[in-house]
């Protein structure tokens, strides 16, 4: 009766550790990341969460950058932020807090890519 009781009890127990290891959502911490091209570029500043955006080529065509936020309750994925960049000197910069709840990505294209490529990183929180 007692080895069968403690039998039950290490199952649990290995079922309860296997169930956190499932359910940690995978995401790297944050820190300064950049999606560029010969267009462009898109950057997490992680100091001060601040998200630059710079056309780099005067073809008569922006680049955009957008975050999105999956949600840290039901996993459901929203764009939280866009940014464009293109037609004036200089980047543009937004500011956006990155937390702990949530994990983000970042998104980014060139305006004249008619085929709809876009790049991204991976799913990242602080």
């Amino acid at each position: 009766m007692r080895k069968t009781w403690i039998i039950r009890l290490a199952v649990a127990g290995a079922m309860a550790l296997a169930l956190v290891g499932l359910t940690a959502a995978p995401a790297a911490a944050a820190t300064n990341k950049t999606l560029v091209d010969s267009h462009g570029q898109f950057t997490f500043i992680d100091d001060g969460d601040v998200f630059q955006i710079c056309d780099n080529k005067a073809d008569g065509y922006g680049v955009t950058g957008q975050l999105q936020l999956r949600s840290g309750v039901d996993g459901s994925i929203s764009t939280v932020m866009t940014i464009n960049d293109g037609g004036d000197d200089g980047c543009d910069k937004q500011g956006f807090n990155i937390g702990n709840w949530h994990t983000y990505r970042m998104i980014y294209w060139w305006g004249g890519n008619k085929s709809g490529t876009l790049q991204a990183t991976g799913w990242f929180n602080e």
